[in-house]
């Protein structure tokens, strides 16, 4: 931790955090974090604010003179005030001795949602010789193009200033508090190398010449935006669980404990919230998944896949659910997140999509009149739009990724035909699909099912799924502390083996699980008080401790995919009755953007491990 920031109300401080040194001039406090000045680079600090009004919040840098252009540049990163407002600011100031020129700037402001002191929020700027982009949490929130006039070198400073009305009375101990700094400096031998490697995608908006751009740490990954994704036993993939349901025709945000703070004008005649067929919401979920560091997600139609692609007659013959509304509703879902394809490809984005077929009702290897069988034209349906949009594929073992899933738990006895085991079947028997791509098969809480692991009995770490199975998680649970007769719990993992190394297939991490007694709630699984064995969203001080016990273990076994249950589901019974019982990670008025945050995290340090990165790069 780089230091807590306070001061005295108009007086000289009188105290030092961590070994650093404060000076304070009318209540302005300054310390300067680096000895070593930069040019040009990507820098970006994890800070919470002091819970007070009055105080300046500042992370900011300012430029030595520069003879030749007599000016000097001071860099505004956020001047942030409680609870949600931060300002943003490029300032040109006249060095000592030159008259002609005048104090000049310019600044934006930003206001939230969230109140900044209630949790740790990452502010930042990539500054190049072209332009300047302000980012906060990720997102870009102001740029400008400089055409090389802001040189450097310049130093990095905070501050806290007591300068604005409604100061109180006492305010002392009402700190702002600095995490961590990371600087990604630009070097001219390294520049290519640097920003590469770590600045994702411009897109540009030829408005009041202020340039857009998702300034993040990209994934180290071969996921570039002109190229398929191909995955090989070295690579180290992240993909997000998402959701494209929702919709006035589709699933709709009634009933549900949070609500995201996207809402669409097509939803408001049914209670709110986003159509996930929103071009702008599209956007805005692209920004925030590029901005998580994550490589692929998972696009899903899962539910209900007869009653979505085959005829009428069969639904009549052996759907009675599948009504002329209900299949409306189900082919909806379908079609949005078919929509992806094409709406990610338009926005240029690195994102890829790895579809996930429904294999856990019986019905979809049923021939229909036409003698293909559900799980057939769901595989044509997502096949055609790799096809067409190939720059969306996740290309692993050759072929494009398509992942089964099964449900939760399953049949290991071979002898009973159980349904997992019927559709190795029928890949075995049509070699024309097993030929064109590569199929994986997930199943839910593989860990509760021992049967389906390489060695029975109580563990001690995460569990290896038996090879014979080869299963992947869709979510486990994580809970070493519970007391209950099924406890501990540690998530599976899946190993695969090419020539004579193995490794770590999948892994997936959660940011909340339910327990196996009783769900979320115990006695009542629909309100509290919580489950002894439930793993809950928050720990101590609103640390996401759940998700970060999960991507330790990540972080061990180093897994090739890297799966993140999840961003969207919403709706009950998997999602419970507060923030702790819903397990996802899209902003909400729930938990804010505080998810996103702790995501962003840990996928960084995550990578800072599996691809051994700089130490200093790292969180």
């Amino acid at each position: 931790m780089w230091g807590v920031f306070y001061c005295l109300e108009r007086s000289r401080l009188k105290r030092t955090t961590a070994g650093h040194s404060f000076e304070s001039d009318s209540g302005h406090c300054r310390e300067k974090v680096s000895k070593a000045k930069y040019s040009y680079g990507y820098f970006e600090a994890t800070m919470k604010i002091a819970d007070i009004k009055g105080m300046n919040n500042a992370f900011w840098m300012t430029t030595e003179d520069h003879a030749e252009t007599g000016d000097h540049f001071e860099i505004d990163v956020s001047e942030v005030r409680y609870p949600n407002y931060d300002h943003i600011g490029l300032q040109e100031y006249p060095i000592k001795g030159n008259k002609t020129l005048k104090h000049t700037g310019m600044g934006w402001g930003a206001k939230f949602v969230d109140d900044l002191s209630s949790g740790f929020h990452d502010d930042g700027v990539l500054w190049t010789p072209a332009e300047m982009i302000f980012e906060i949490d990720g997102e870009p929130v102001a740029a400008v193009l400089t055409g090389n006039a802001v040189h450097g070198p310049t130093d990095i400073a905070f501050s806290s200033a007591l300068i604005y009305d409604g100061v109180p009375e006492h305010s002392e101990g009402h700190d702002r508090v600095v995490k961590s700094l990371r600087v990604f400096a630009l070097q001219k031998k390294r520049r290519e190398i640097d920003f590469s490697m770590r600045i994702d995608r411009y897109a540009f908006l030829a408005f009041a010449q202020l340039l857009i751009c998702s300034a993040v740490l990209s994934a180290s990954s071969s996921a570039v935006p002109d190229a398929p994704l191909v995955v090989d036993q070295n690579s180290h993939i992240v993909v997000m669980e998402y959701e494209a349901w929702f919709g006035p025709n589709a699933v709709t945000f009634q009933g549900t404990a949070a609500l995201p703070l996207l809402q669409s004008a097509d939803m408001q005649r049914v209670g709110g919230g986003y159509d996930s067929a929103d071009p702008a919401v599209i956007q805005q979920h692209v920004a925030w998944l590029e901005s998580m560091g994550v490589d692929a997600a998972i696009s899903e139609v899962t539910n209900n896949v007869s009653c979505i692609f085959n005829s009428e007659w069969f639904a009549q013959k052996y759907l009675p659910y599948c009504t002329p509304s209900f299949r409306v509703y189900n082919q909806t879902i379908r079609d949005n997140t078919g929509n992806l394809y094409p709406a990610w490809t338009k926005l240029g984005t690195r994102l890829k999509l790895i579809p996930l077929l429904g294999g856990f009702d019986q019905d979809v290897l049923y021939k229909d009149l036409d003698g293909k069988t559900a799980f057939e034209k769901e595989i044509e349906f997502f096949g055609s739009l790799l096809q067409e949009y190939p720059l969306r594929q996740v290309v692993y073992k050759g072929k494009p990724l398509m992942l089964i899933f099964l449900g939760a738990a399953q049949d290991p006895n071979r002898a009973d035909n159980p349904l997992w085991f019927q559709f190795r079947k029928f890949l075995r028997n049509h070699p024309e699909i097993a030929g064109k791509y590569t199929f994986k098969m997930m199943a839910g809480y593989l860990d509760a099912q021992p049967d389906l692991w390489a060695t029975q009995g109580t563990p001690d770490g995460p569990v290896k799924i038996n090879p014979g199975y080869g299963f992947w998680s869709w979510v486990d649970r994580l809970k070493t502390s519970c007391t209950t007769p099924s406890c501990p719990y540690y998530p599976s993992y899946n190993e695969t083996t090419s020539g004579n190394a193995s490794r770590v297939e999948n892994f997936t991490a959660s940011v909340a699980t339910a327990g196996v007694e009783s769900g979320w709630g115990c006695p009542n699984p629909n309100s509290p008080p919580y489950c002894s064995d439930d793993a809950l969203r928050f720990g101590a001080n609103g640390s996401y401790a759940t998700l970060h016990d999960f991507m330790a273990y990540a972080r061990e076994l180093d897994p090739i995919f890297l799966i993140i249950h999840q961003f969207n589901e919403y709706v009950p019974p998997d999602e419970g009755f507060d923030a702790n019982t819903d397990d996802d990670i899209e902003p909400a008025n729930l938990w804010g953007r505080g998810a996103l945050h702790a995501v962003r995290h840990e996928i960084r340090a995550y990578r800072c491990r599996s691809d051994d990165e700089d130490a200093e790069d790292c969180p």
